[in-house]
């Protein structure tokens, strides 16, 4: 007898601390849970998921002005500097999906239409010939000196001769953890 009453108020004690323990879980998941959103302004890629970022340039860290650095790019810094109109090797450009800033390296990788000639597109582009790969309709155009890469985007995109177009960007894919 004593053994079922044991067991019986054990039994009770346990189901009314569930019972409570559930009761003050809904209580919290009642309440109202105020959040802030923020907002961040989306801008427009001009290549791929790239912007261009005309008033940062690259320099050695050791002569970076320490005020003006943005970022640290292993032995270079980004730093704000005097903004450039031309966009070309070295320029520096922001991922606008992960916010991080990297460099152009002046080539745009192109994948021409069939019996198109790799000369007369770099010509039409204001590009040079970097390399060609034979048996494949791939070619590595590069910037000459004074050239906008992006206008030379812009025009092979354009072009009937190449059916795409990639502007190369010296991004980190990977990053060891």
């Amino acid at each position: 007898m004593k053994l079922n009453k044991l067991i019986m108020i054990g039994a009770v004690a346990i189901v009314s601390n569930a019972a409570q323990a559930n009761n003050s879980i809904e209580d919290k998941l009642s309440q109202s849970v105020s959040k802030t959103a923020t907002l961040t302004q989306q801008t427009k890629a001009e290549f791929g998921a790239y912007k261009v970022e005309p008033a940062l340039q690259l320099v050695p860290a050791s002569i970076a002005d320490t005020k003006n650095v943005v970022a640290a790019k292993g032995a270079m810094s980004v730093v704000t500097g005097n903004s450039s109109d031309i966009v070309s090797k070295g320029s520096v450009v922001r991922n606008t999906l992960t916010n991080e800033l990297t460099t152009l390296t002046g080539n745009i990788i192109v994948l021409l239409a069939k019996d198109a000639d790799a000369s007369a597109v770099a010509a039409q582009a204001g590009m040079r010939v970097v390399s060609v790969f034979p048996g494949t309709d791939l070619v590595v155009f590069g910037a000459i000196p004074g050239n906008d890469l992006v206008d030379a985007f812009n025009s092979l995109n354009k072009s009937s001769l190449a059916l795409s177009s990639k502007v190369e960007v010296t991004d980190t894919l990977f990053t060891a953890q």
